[in-house]
């Protein structure tokens, strides 16, 4: 069908289908398709990729070709591709190698302690760079990279607590097998008096004791003389307790070698085979009296069981000393019973008896007392501390141990038999003629009685 003008539209039909078409859309005197693009064999410059990706980098046009009036595809243009390690800017963003491609992936450098390493995009190539030696430290590892594992002790000569006890407890690091440890910077060791706890069992100059005797050496063992016990307070040995040492002039009366030379009483002049009571105080001298002889037989006032005057420097009860005036203070000696003190508390150690207080630790007393045997505060610079036990106290002889009776406030052994005490004197010495005369005169009195009745 003729088709004219390019504004009028026709109906055509097919091959089975309608349309519509005007002579814009017509070819000469052919039905259908546009006009012709291109004629001939002639060829373009082509790109499809993103406009500002066109020629930089590895991106380039292609070239069109002609064919039948109609462009054909783009052919040999090259478009943006992910970056790879290769020295050329693959996605065409003028960078090239960014964002390390082809990196941070494991990978080796040979053998030996720093051979691990990781790939790294250098120089348009992918590089294994191993890991860099660095200064050595405790945590079994070769940080330096010489082939041996924490040479040198590193992390070593650190203060440090070892957590234990005493001497032990201070200590310096050491690297063992891989990690620091805390090494006692003293060594646990025999225990000593010093003040320390040597041994690290946790206590302070425990059970150390010695034998001791402070007399002249050639004195030792003979009479009456006789070494003793000293005992480690606080780092310092004690006074030696029990020693007996000689004393200036021998004492009379009690047939013992007092001054220690190899010769009992010698130089006095004392009554041998009888008791002598001179001043009549029921109390005598000699070497067949019983019970406590006297320590003053020219004077009545003077002798044992006596009413002690205080502060006189005399010894009226024949105990060894003057007793002081007033309260006794705490941690002095002289105290007979618990009124005497102003702590109201009166122990006897040995031979030693001293106002105290109680306690069972030593933190319980006061600065410059020691807590002994857990009963007693006694004075650290007295150091007079008596091995022995303390001496019970008691109110009557019923609570004291047998063969001990109950004087001033504590158990004391009984002399002798243990039928005499202290407080009550014996008899006075009667002659042999004066007893005989009195047996006699009490028989004829007995006879003169029978007779009258």
């Amino acid at each position: 069908q003729s088709i004219k003008g390019n504004k009028t539209w026709y109906q055509v039909s097919y091959g089975g289908q309608t349309g519509w078409i005007s002579g814009y859309y017509a070819q000469c005197s052919t039905c259908g398709g546009p006009p012709p693009e291109c004629s001939g064999s002639q060829t373009k410059a082509c790109y499809t990729g993103p406009s500002n990706t066109r020629n930089k980098g590895t991106c380039k046009d292609g070239r069109q070709t002609c064919s039948g009036g109609r462009w054909g595809s783009c052919s040999g243009q090259v478009g943006p591709k992910s970056e790879n390690c290769d020295g050329k800017d693959n996605d065409c963003d003028g960078q090239t190698d960014e964002g390390n491609p082809g990196g941070g992936k494991s990978c080796k450098t040979g053998s030996g302690a720093c051979a691990a390493g990781t790939t790294k995009c250098e120089s348009g190539r992918i590089v294994c760079k191993g890991q860099a030696s660095s200064p050595e430290i405790c945590d079994g590892k070769d940080n330096n990279c010489n082939g041996q594992i924490d040479e040198g002790n590193p992390g070593a000569g650190k203060k440090c607590n070892t957590g234990q006890q005493g001497a032990c407890t201070d200590g310096a690091t050491q690297c063992l097998k891989g990690r620091e440890v805390c090494s006692p910077a003293t060594q646990s060791s025999r225990e000593i008096c010093d003040n320390i706890d040597n041994n690290c069992d946790g206590q302070i100059d425990n059970g150390l004791s010695r034998n001791c005797y402070s007399g002249p050496p050639n004195t030792n063992g003979v009479g009456s003389c006789k070494g003793g016990q000293q005992i480690c307070i606080a780092g310092q040995w004690a006074i030696c307790q029990g020693e007996v040492k000689p004393i200036s002039q021998e004492s009379c009366g009690n047939n013992k070698d007092d001054n220690c030379n190899g010769t009992v009483d010698e130089g006095c002049n004392i009554p041998k085979g009888r008791c002598e009571d001179k001043d009549g105080d029921g109390y005598g001298t000699g070497d067949t009296c019983k019970g406590t002889l006297d320590c003053d037989d020219k004077n009545k006032a003077i002798r044992p069981g006596a009413t002690e005057i205080c502060g006189n420097n005399k010894d009226e009860d024949c105990d060894g000393r003057d007793l002081p005036c007033g309260k006794i203070k705490t941690g002095e000696e002289g105290c007979k019973e618990p009124g005497d003190c102003q702590s109201n508390f009166c122990v006897r150690l040995g031979e030693i008896s001293r106002c105290s207080t109680k306690c069972s630790k030593t933190k319980d007393c006061n600065s410059g007392f020691t807590c002994v045997q857990k009963r007693a505060c006694w004075p650290l610079k007295k150091k007079q501390i008596p091995p022995s036990d303390f001496a019970t106290t008691c109110t009557s002889t019923t609570v004291c141990p047998e063969g001990q009776s109950c004087e001033k406030g504590f158990c004391i052994q009984r002399a002798g038999c243990g039928c005499s005490t202290s407080e009550r004197p014996s008899l006075p010495f009667l002659p042999p003629f004066v007893f005989l005369t009195l047996f006699a005169l009490f028989h004829l009195r007995r006879k003169d009685l029978k007779h009258k009745l």
